[in-house]
């Protein structure tokens, strides 16, 4: 299978993946530039590395927590530059009338190169925390490949039989005098080994920011089959007018030293260099269908305890009118969240049967005239993988959006502005231990107590990941890290008393 044969089939599939799960693309705009040359060995002469840069449009397919798929199309600019001291050459050739061997020699040759691809890449994409890393390939397309070049040109022709050497007159070609040409370059399709390596920040829900270190290395020989020498007789005689080829598409080299190979043999295209990306990830819609919910009465027969996972230290609650006495009572349940994730998504577990029972419970307690609602408490959890920085941010947006969700929805009911405060905890130990120990873990004793005597929430982790070569900690990710990962809300009310 061909190289351009296998990137259609793969660009298919990702194409054919990213209609079945809408909710995890991502788009993005991206640009970079470094070192963007034409890289080549020639036999003689110096070649120096030109810089370059790119830009385009890209999409990523995200298939799990980590790991997506992406492509796009990007334009690059590369750029080389080749000197020559002095090459002399000399080959057999004909003058329109008779045939003769044509000498010339070439000084202070200068040769710059210039190409544009339009690039496809593929790249498999990873990433943990802020860090992200990307390998795969691409295809590029020139869409446009320009030479430009200058010399000094001593030329003369030496005619049998008695080896007659004229060195003029000019108008048959031969004398010095200064040479230049421009052209085009008829490169060919380019195939890359590609990697990038970065960091990327959340500026919002929908928006990210990212910059890294990339490099493009080429797999094949672009170079443009040549058939001409450098300085090539038979141009004379068309225009009157030397046009030298380029060094990277000209045919022979010394015919003393290297008899027919070209000044340049292979040409594959490099770049490297830094690459900044903004990306959009889109929010789902979210489906807000009610789902019924059998819900216990609350309002004659109110519970006497707060049910909830982990819930901290409520927030000083609006001051109750004194015809209320202190007869407090709780509802709690929670929202959860898939790994990373700061987006509301309704459909995600059971958060469409939760948010239904909330709001008939906030009808129910709304409508009867003997309860009271102080407020409702929003304390947003992330679990531990990551930094704990970058957690804390994840809950207290997972809190934020939750907040104006739910202020949207419970405006008719008119509760007041402040009847929602919020509470971003971030990573919930706590409620990790809760779990390990009433799950009868094999390594508890041990897990307990990295946590409990490790300060730094980074460094537990880091601990964890080496008991027992990580795998209780992979446990922990598989089996209780989806349990911290929510939103909880605490519902708090009191009961009035008819004064007799």
């Amino acid at each position: 299978m061909s190289y351009r044969n296998g990137l259609i089939i793969a660009l298919f599939g990702v194409a054919v993946a990213a209609t079945a799960q809408p909710a995890q693309h991502e788009f993005s705009f991206v640009a970079g530039g470094g070192l963007s040359t034409l890289n080549y060995s020639p036999t003689a002469g110096n070649a120096e590395f030109g810089l370059g840069g790119f830009a385009g449009l890209g999409y990523t397919f995200r298939f799990s927590e980590h790991w997506g798929l992406g492509t796009g199309v990007e334009a690059a600019l590369f750029n080389a530059h080749y000197s020559l001291a002095s090459l002399s050459d000399h080959y057999p050739s004909y003058d329109g009338e008779e045939n003769f061997e044509y000498h010339y020699t070439i000084e202070g040759y200068r040769d710059r190169q210039q190409a544009i691809l339009l690039n496809i890449p593929l790249m498999l994409h990873f990433q943990t925390g802020k860090y992200y890393a990307a390998l795969g390939g691409k295809a590029g397309f020139p869409m446009g490949a320009k030479f430009n070049n200058s010399g000094d040109l001593n030329a003369r022709g030496d005619y049998p039989p008695s080896a007659l050497h004229l060195q003029d007159p000019p108008f048959s070609g031969f004398g010095l005098y200064p040479v230049s040409n421009k052209g085009d370059l008829a490169l060919k399709t380019a195939f890359f080994a590609s990697a990038e390596v970065g960091v990327r920040w959340k500026l919002s829900n929908t928006v990210a920011l990212s910059t890294g270190l990339y490099v493009d290395y080429g797999l094949n020989n672009v170079r443009p089959s040549a058939t001409a020498p450098l300085i090539n007789y038979p141009d004379y005689l068309v225009s009157d007018i030397y046009r030298p080829n380029s060094v990277v598409a000209s045919a022979s080299d010394l015919r003393g030293q290297n008899v027919g190979k070209p000044l340049v043999e292979k040409v594959n295209p490099l770049a490297a260099g830094i690459k900044i990306g903004v990306h959009f990830s889109p929010q789902p819609r979210v489906r807000r269908t009610p789902v019924p919910v059998i819900l216990p009465a609350v309002v004659n027969a109110p519970p006497t305890e707060t049910v909830a996972l982990a819930t901290p230290a409520l927030k000083p609650m609006p001051v109750i009118p004194p015809n209320v006495p202190d007869t407090a009572h709780t509802l709690s349940d929670h929202f959860m969240f898939e790994p990373n994730s700061m987006q509301l998504d309704q459909t995600f577990a059971q958060n469409e049967a939760v948010l239904a029972k909330l709001k008939i419970t906030i009808a129910l307690l709304s409508d009867d005239s003997t309860v009271v609602i102080t407020g409702i408490q929003l304390s947003s959890y992330a679990s531990p993988d990551g930094s704990f920085a970058l957690n804390k941010r994840i809950a207290d947006e997972r809190a934020r959006v939750w907040k104006q969700l739910l202020t949207e929805e419970m405006a008719k009911f008119e509760l007041g502005d402040d009847i929602f405060t919020t509470n971003a905890v971030g990573e919930d130990w706590e409620e990790l231990i809760r779990l390990i120990k009433n799950g009868n873990w094999e390594d508890e004793p041990q897990i307990i107590e990295i946590i409990t005597t490790t300060a730094s929430p980074d460094a537990r982790e880091t601990a964890l990941k080496k008991l027992r070569n990580g795998i209780p900690f992979k446990l922990m990710k598989t089996e209780l890290y989806p349990q911290l990962r929510r939103v909880e809300y605490t519902i708090n009310y009191k009961m009035k008393v008819q004064k007799e």
